[in-house]
C-alpha cells in the first residue's frame, strides 16, 4: 500500500513542475478578481452619492494595466482610477481591462452602474377650491415636482403623505385625504429616494433622508348630512361635525313648486344633543303634507325634505302614549299614528280609526269619548288599540290589515294639571287668532291688536288658550316701546322691541319678544305699465288703462290718496287723459285717437311717491288698397284669475281685432262676428265653442250677480285663432286660473250621539274655509253623497254655500269618513 501512495504522488508533483514552466503566476491569480461592487446605485446631482470609487478585490500581479471605460459616458464617466460619477439618469456598464506587462489581456470586470433623478422640489396640487372642504368629502391631494435633472414627469423618487393632527386621515401612498371633524388641517407631501428610504424615515424621522417637503392648509366645515321628519311640526337636521349658533344660523322655507320660490317658516325652538351634531327643531306652524322644505344654514349647502302625508294607507305604526290615569277622573287615551319612516302623522281624522278596549273589571271605559276612567291608586288596565283599515276580506268577511297594540295604564293620585311654555303666539287685530298663520311684528301706529297665545297642559293632551282661558296673563319689559294689557291688548309706541312675560296663574310660563317696527308708511309705488305705444287712427280709437298700486314697507296695500297727472314739459301737447284724476284714483286711462303723433311723459303722484309714464302716439302709414298690412287679435290681458270678490265680480276678457299699417301702427278695427273675419276659441279639453264670444268682443268667464249662483268657465289655457275663411291671420292664448279658496273639512268626532243622520253627520265635521269654521246653516247633506243605511253611514261628500256679495258658490267639499249614530 505505501510503495503504490509514494508512486502516485511522485507523479503529481513531476506533472506541477511540468505545468509550472508554460503557465504564467498571474494567469491563477487573475480567476480570483472581481470588482468591489456587481452593481451600485448613483444619485445625480447629489454630493456624496453622486460618485463611487470601484476597486478591485483579489491578488494583483506585477506590471499590470487597469483600463477603465463605460459603456454610455451621458449616463456616467469613470476615471483612471476607478471613480464612477454620475452624469445623466440612466444605466450603463462600467468595465475595468485588466493587461499583464506583455500587454495580453488577463481579465475584463464590469459592474452595473444606475444613475437616479432624485426629487429637487415639490409642490402640493389638486386642492379643494379656496382651501376648504367639507366634513366626510374626501379630496384626492396630488403633487408636482422638478428633479434634479430638471425633469418634470419622470423621476424614481416616491412621495408619501401626513397630515398633521386627528381628526383627518389621508392615504400615505396616494394623498387621499378625508376628515371627520371640523378644523384647519396641514397635509405635507414628502420626497424619498425610494421606499426603503421612506421605511427607514418612519422609524428614524431622519429628515435627512427627505428629498423635498411641500404644506398646504385646508379648512374642514361641518355640513348639514339629513333632515328628517319627526311629527306634524317637528324636523331632526344632522350635521357631519359638531355645530353652534344653529338658531341664528338657520332657515326653514316651504318650496313653491311651480316657481322654485322658498316661503320662511318661523322656528319656535331649536334643541341640540350632547355632541352638538343633531338639532331638534320646532316649528309654530305644522308642515303642509307633501310639501317640500329647504332648510338653510350659514355657509353650507341646504338639505331638503317632503313633508309626510297623513292618509290612513300611510299608517304602518301605532304607539299608545298614555301610561297613568288620575283617580275617578276620566282620561282620554292618546296614541301615536307612525308612517314608514317613523314619522307622527296622527291626525283628528285618523283618529277616528282607532277604538280601544279595557282588559279591567275595575276601570271603565267609554267607547263614546274613548276615555278610561280609574277608581283605585295602584290598579293598573290593559289597553288595546286598534287602528282600523275598514276594508274587508270578502270571503271572511274580516277586517284586514289592522294594527294592534297593547298598553297598560296605571291609576295614580290627582295630580294639579299646569300648562308648559308657550307652544304658539301671534299677534291680531280681532278676536280670531290662527296658529297656522302667526305674525309677531307690529308697526308703531298699529292700534286694536292684540296677543294671543296657547301652551299644552301637563296632560299632553290638550292646549290652554289664551282666548278663552282668564289664567294668562302679559306683562311687558318695556313701556317705552311696547305697553300691555293684562289681557294681551297691545300699543305699541315707538320701533324696537320688548319682551312680553307671560303668566299662567302665578307661575311665569314663557317670555316672548315682540317686534316693533317703524310706522308704517308709503314707500312703493307700482304702476302696472309704464311704457307703451298707442295708435292716433280715430278709427281703431287706441286706449290703454294703467292700474296704481301703493304698498308700505312691508309690502302692504296702503289706500291712495293725494292722486294727481301732469304732462311733462317737452311732451307732445295734446291731452290723452280720460276723465279726471285726483283723490284716491285707482286707475288712469289714455286715449289717443286723434291725438297728434309724438312722445307724451306724464309724472303720476301719490302717496307722497313719485312714478313717470311714457306713452308713443304713432300715426299709422298711409296704406294703398288693403287698408291694413296684416290683422292681429289684441286682448285685453293674457292672463286671467276666476276668484271672485264682494268688489270684483266679473272676470271678463275683451277681444278686439286690429288691423296694421306698414309701420306696425294700428289702423283699422273690425267687428268679431258678423264681417269677415271669425275668432275661433278652443277650450282647455280642445273642443272649440265659438258661442263663447259675446257680440261685443267680451268673454265672461267668471260672473257673481246678486241673487244668483256664480259662474265660471273652466280653468286652463283657452286658445283664439283669428280667421278669414281658412286663413288663419293670428294665434293668441290666455291662461284662465282660479285661485278662489275652496272650503276643506275637519273632524270633530266619527261617533256622535245624535240620532238624526244628517245631524250626525253636521255633529261630527267642521267645514272650514280660509281657515274659518262655516255656520252648519250653510252646509246640504245630499243622498247622492251617502253610502249605506242604518246607523253607519260612509260620507262622500257634502255642499257648501259660499255668498259672495249676494251671489253664490256652491261648493263640493269631499268628507270620505265613516260616521256612526245612535
Amino acid at each position: 500500500m505505501k510503495k503504490n501512495f509514494f508512486k502516485k504522488l511522485s507523479f503529481v508533483l513531476a506533472l506541477a513542475m511540468v505545468l509550472s514552466t508554460i503557465t504564467p503566476a498571474g494567469a491563477f491569480a487573475a480567476t480570483k478578481l472581481s470588482l468591489t461592487a456587481a452593481k451600485k446605485y448613483l444619485h445625480l446631482d447629489v454630493d456624496g452619492l453622486n460618485k463611487y470609487n470601484f476597486d478591485i478585490n483579489g491578488t494583483k500581479g506585477k506590471g499590470w494595466t487597469y483600463n477603465w471605460y463605460t459603456a454610455n459616458e451621458n449616463v456616467a464617466t469613470v476615471a483612471k482610477n476607478g471613480v464612477v460619477t454620475a452624469e445623466g439618469v440612466g444605466s450603463t456598464k462600467v468595465v475595468c481591462e485588466i493587461t499583464d506587462k506583455s500587454d495580453e489581456l488577463v481579465k475584463e470586470l464590469s459592474a452595473t452602474v444606475v444613475v437616479r433623478d432624485n426629487i429637487k422640489s415639490l409642490t402640493i396640487t389638486n386642492t379643494p377650491k379656496d382651501g376648504k372642504l367639507n366634513v366626510k368629502v374626501e379630496n384626492d391631494f396630488n403633487r408636482s415636482f422638478v428633479t434634479n435633472s430638471g425633469s418634470t414627469t419622470k423621476t424614481s423618487a416616491v412621495t408619501r403623505w401626513t397630515v398633521d393632527k386627528e381628526g383627518a386621515t389621508i392615504n400615505a401612498d396616494n394623498g387621499k385625504f378625508v376628515a371627520t371633524k371640523a378644523g384647519e388641517y396641514v397635509v405635507t407631501a414628502r420626497s424619498f429616494q425610494s421606499t426603503e428610504k421612506y421605511n427607514t424615515w418612519l422609524v428614524s424621522k431622519d429628515d435627512t433622508l427627505v428629498l423635498a417637503t411641500a404644506t398646504y392648509k385646508v379648512t374642514v366645515a361641518a355640513t348639514m348630512e339629513s333632515a328628517k321628519q319627526i311629527d306634524k311640526d317637528t324636523v331632526q337636521v344632522t350635521f357631519t361635525a359638531p355645530v353652534t349658533d344653529v338658531a341664528a344660523n338657520m332657515t326653514i322655507s316651504s318650496l313653491v313648486a311651480a316657481t322654485g320660490t322658498k316661503i320662511k317658516q318661523v322656528i319656535k325652538e331649536v334643541k341640540m344633543n350632547a355632541e352638538n351634531t343633531v338639532a331638534t327643531v320646532d316649528m309654530y306652524i305644522e308642515f303642509t303634507a307633501d310639501t317640500t322644505y329647504v332648510v338653510d344654514f350659514t355657509g353650507m349647502e341646504n338639505v331638503q325634505f317632503k313633508a309626510a302625508t297623513k292618509n290612513d294607507t300611510d299608517v304602518t305604526d301605532m304607539q299608545i302614549v298614555t301610561t297613568q290615569a288620575t283617580v275617578g277622573t276620566a282620561k282620554a287615551i292618546e296614541v301615536k299614528l307612525l308612517n314608514k319612516d317613523g314619522v307622527d302623522i296622527t291626525t283628528a281624522n285618523l283618529l277616528t280609526r282607532v277604538t280601544f278596549t279595557s282588559s279591567s273589571d275595575r276601570a271603565y271605559y267609554n267607547p263614546s269619548t274613548k276615555e278610561l276612567t280609574m277608581y283605585t291608586k295602584g290598579d293598573t288596565s290593559n289597553i288595546t288599540a286598534v287602528f282600523h283599515t275598514w276594508k274587508y276580506d270578502t270571503t271572511t268577511g274580516k277586517e284586514i290589515g289592522i294594527i294592534e297594540k297593547t298598553g297598560v295604564i296605571t291609576c295614580v293620585d290627582v295630580v294639579t294639571v299646569t300648562v308648559g311654555a308657550v307652544s304658539a303666539y301671534t299677534i291680531v287685530n280681532d278676536n280670531a287668532p290662527d296658529f297656522d298663520k302667526v305674525s309677531h311684528t307690529l308697526a308703531a301706529d298699529d292700534q286694536t291688536y292684540r296677543l294671543y297665545v296657547k301652551a299644552k297642559k301637563s296632560d299632553n293632551e290638550t292646549y290652554a288658550n289664551s282666548k278663552d282661558d282668564a289664567n294668562f296673563s302679559f306683562t311687558t319689559s318695556d313701556n317705552s316701546v311696547l305697553i300691555v294689557s293684562p289681557s294681551g291688548t297691545l300699543w305699541p309706541i315707538k320701533a324696537g322691541s320688548a319682551v312680553v312675560v307671560v303668566k299662567y296663574g302665578d307661575t311665569v310660563i314663557d317670555a316672548l319678544t315682540i317686534t316693533i317696527n317703524p310706522k308704517r308708511e308709503a314707500s312703493i309705488f307700482n304702476l302696472d305699465n309704464a311704457v307703451f305705444s298707442l295708435s292716433n287712427d280715430v278709427t281703431v280709437n287706441d286706449s290703454k288703462t294703467v292700474k296704481l298700486e301703493v304698498l308700505d314697507q312691508y309690502q302692504k296695500p296702503v289706500v291712495l290718496k293725494d292722486v294727481s297727472i301732469t304732462l311733462n314739459a317737452g311732451s307732445v301737447s295734446d291731452n290723452l287723459i280720460v276723465g279726471s284724476v285726483s283723490g284716491s284714483a285707482s286707475q288712469i286711462t289714455f286715449n289717443a285717437s286723434g291725438a297728434d303723433a309724438g312722445s307724451y311723459t306724464y309724472t303720476v303722484k301719490a302717496n307722497g311717491q313719485t312714478r313717470f309714464i311714457n306713452i308713443n302716439v304713432q300715426e299709422p302709414k298711409e296704406q294703398p288698397n288693403p287698408l291694413s298690412a296684416y290683422y292681429k287679435l289684441n286682448l285685453s290681458a293674457t292672463t286671467l284669475d276666476m276668484n271672485v270678490k264682494s268688489d270684483d265680480k266679473t272676470e271678463i276678457l275683451t277681444v278686439k281685432i286690429y288691423g296694421y299699417a306698414s309701420n306696425n301702427v294700428a289702423n283699422d278695427v273690425r267687428p268679431v262676428s258678423g264681417g269677415s273675419f271669425t275668432v275661433e276659441v278652443t277650450k282647455p279639453n280642445g273642443s272649440v265653442d265659438n258661442a263663447l264670444l259675446n257680440a261685443d268682443g267680451t268673454i265672461t268667464f267668471a260672473n257673481a250677480v246678486s241673487g244668483s249662483a256664480v259662474t265660471k268657465l273652466d280653468k286652463g289655457v283657452y286658445r283664439l285663432r283669428l280667421l278669414e275663411g281658412n286663413k288663419v291671420h293670428d294665434i293668441a292664448t290666455v291662461e284662465v286660473k282660479d285661485t278662489q279658496a275652496t272650503p276643506t273639512v275637519t273632524f270633530d268626532r266619527t261617533v256622535s250621539e245624535k240620532t238624526d243622520r244628517d245631524q250626525a253627520i253636521l255633529d261630527c265635521i267642521v267645514v272650514k274655509l280660509s281657515g274659518v269654521a262655516q255656520d252648519d246653516s250653510k252646509i246640504t247633506i245630499e243622498n247622492a253623497g251617502i253610502y249605506g243605511s242604518g246607523k253607519e253611514v260612509f260620507v262622500k261628500y257634502v255642499k257648501f254655500t259660499e255668498n259672495i256679495g249676494g251671489a253664490t258658490i256652491v261648493h263640493t267639499v269631499n268628507v270620505d269618513q265613516t260616521i256612526i249614530f245612535k
